[in-house]
């Protein structure tokens, strides 16, 4: 007779080749459910304004490298399909200058290719392969939602050395970029600045994108307050319910930089 051990051991085995075949059998008949856009060059749709983090009607002109802000696409900006039932994206990128951002492919965690980096929330981690908002009729262009408070802490002056970058959004669908948004920065050494010793400055920014007034300005606000509120009912739903034990919870990460070797 075989012992409980060796009944357990022999269980296991089973129990994670049925669980493999469910997951293929799921990734597969997802696949078969959400063809995938063509592979092609991405389309320039427009331009990204820097803002406040606090405050998506003021654009910026710059800041240090802990210096808080984010992106506002313009306000019809959206992508192809949503993620819940057509697997479409939002991710951040910075690129140098020369790259075409046409070009992009986005991997699980960063744009492919050298010197290719999302960007960073200021709690840092990386706004990468985003939901977008659910629209529960396929086929219909899906809203991005407000950015995030964003930061440049995390990145050292070795990764993100002096120079001009290409920074913005993207919509993909299976890593393929299908357009994006985007405006230059540059980046100057600045000894006296923490954490990464460098500060930055908006080249060129799009005309009319120092302030919002009337109904742009209304608009806008608008716009985050019910990006806010979707986002709002998302977490209610998700949220567990019952009371959860304090003394499970995990700590937060403590904050971290990117390391060269990433």
């Amino acid at each position: 007779m075989s012992s409980p051990a060796n009944r357990r051991r022999g269980v296991v085995p089973a129990l994670l080749c049925g669980l493999a075949v469910s997951v293929s059998l799921a990734l597969g008949a997802s696949a078969a459910a959400q063809e995938p856009v063509t592979a092609g060059p991405a389309v320039d749709a427009g331009d990204v304004v820097v803002v406040a983090a606090d405050d998506p009607t003021r654009a910026l002109e710059g800041g240090g490298s802990a210096s808080e802000f984010t992106l506002r696409p313009p306000l019809d900006a959206s992508c192809p399909g949503d993620s819940a039932s057509e697997n479409w994206r939002i991710s951040s990128f910075i690129i140098p200058a020369e790259d075409d951002p046409t070009e992009l492919v986005i991997g699980p965690f960063a744009p492919e290719g050298d010197g290719r980096w999302p960007l960073y929330k200021a709690n840092t981690s990386a706004y990468i392969n985003e939901a977008l908002e659910q629209d529960f009729e396929r086929g219909n262009p899906a809203r991005i939602l407000p950015l995030p408070p964003l930061s440049f802490a995390v990145f050292p002056t070795d990764i993100l050395p002096p120079g001009r970058y290409t920074i913005g959004l993207v919509c993909s669908q299976w890593k393929v970029a299908d357009r994006y948004w985007d405006t230059d920065i540059e980046i100057i050494a600045d000894p006296g600045d923490e954490p990464g010793r460098f500060r930055w400055s908006v080249v060129d920014p799009p005309e009319g994108a120092s302030s919002l007034d009337g109904d742009d300005a209304s608009s806008t606000v608008w716009w985050w307050l019910g990006g806010a509120g979707v986002l709002l009912v998302v977490v209610a739903f998700l949220r567990p319910r019952g009371r959860s034990d304090p003394t499970t919870r995990r700590p937060s990460p403590p904050a971290t930089r990117i390391q060269e070797s990433a």
